[in-house]
């Protein structure tokens, strides 16, 4: 049986705009973590309970609302998981390219793609932290940022910036409640695959206010937000609103 190390670097052969050749970091925990079934999410998904269609009902008709209303046609998912509550989204475009650091959850949503017959669909291995993606009108970051090292956030945003796309759509905690257990981590330094939460307003991030804001909360049978992430948003910014803030952290890390 091949060994981790060994799988991932038979299985990322396939990449096709790799700048690496051996496994990084991210690529070897993020791969511990799906192999391990490491995050909830039951038998119907091994990227976590926020992956899950329950935990996904409210986002998904907010986020149609939204690439109808901004005329959203490609879409570059970083990040993408198994996918399956992404495929309400993927009619309304023109094309979608989701990307992971796991070789063999990207090989399996290949398959599944073909299965169904999706067009305009691909999928392929991409690590943001080392590598642009290809310009598209949004690129979706959705649960990723909180599992990651400040450090690799900003330099995920600025291969973001550098890709030309317009809009970043990425998972965004604001006015966490100074009673909440996540509060005195907040935006806290982490170690790669474990969590905290983060609100792009506050140090060191400080960002402009998102264009716009969507809700990305669990609801409840009544109707009202339900679970842990009641103040989850997905926060839209336009790339070239936060380019100049992104190269002044990006040149902090290098100071």
């Amino acid at each position: 049986m091949l060994g981790l190390y060994d799988k991932i670097i038979t299985l990322i052969k396939a990449r096709k705009t790799a700048k690496i050749t051996d496994p990084t970091e991210e690529e070897i925990k993020f791969t511990e973590i799906y192999d391990n079934h490491s995050w909830a999410g039951g038998e119907e998904t091994r990227s976590g309970s926020g992956s899950t269609l329950n935990s996904t009902q409210n986002t998904v008709p907010l986020l149609q609302k939204f690439i109808s209303d901004y005329r959203i046609r490609t879409l570059v998912d970083v990040g993408c998981g198994d996918g399956l509550w992404i495929l309400k989204i993927i009619p309304l475009l023109k094309r979608y390219q989701g990307h992971d650091v796991v070789a063999e959850l990207i090989e399996k949503n290949k398959i599944r793609a073909k299965e169904r017959g999706l067009r305009g669909v691909s999928y392929s291995v991409l690590n943001p932290v080392h590598e642009t993606p290809k310009k598209a009108d949004a690129i979706l970051f959705r649960d990723v940022a909180i599992h990651l090292p400040n450090e690799l956030i900003i330099k995920s945003f600025s291969n973001f910036v550098a890709s030309g796309s317009k809009y970043l759509i990425t998972t965004n905690f604001p006015n966490e409640p100074e009673t909440s257990k996540f509060y005195e981590r907040l935006n806290g330094q982490v170690r790669i695959g474990k969590y905290r939460r983060v609100d792009y307003s506050k140090e060191p991030f400080l960002l402009p206010d998102p264009i716009f804001r969507i809700q990305d909360n669990e609801i409840n049978p009544d109707g009202l937000m339900a679970g842990k992430h009641k103040n989850r948003e997905l926060a839209v910014y336009r790339l070239d609103q936060i380019k100049d803030r992104v190269k002044e952290l990006l040149d902090s890390l290098d100071g």
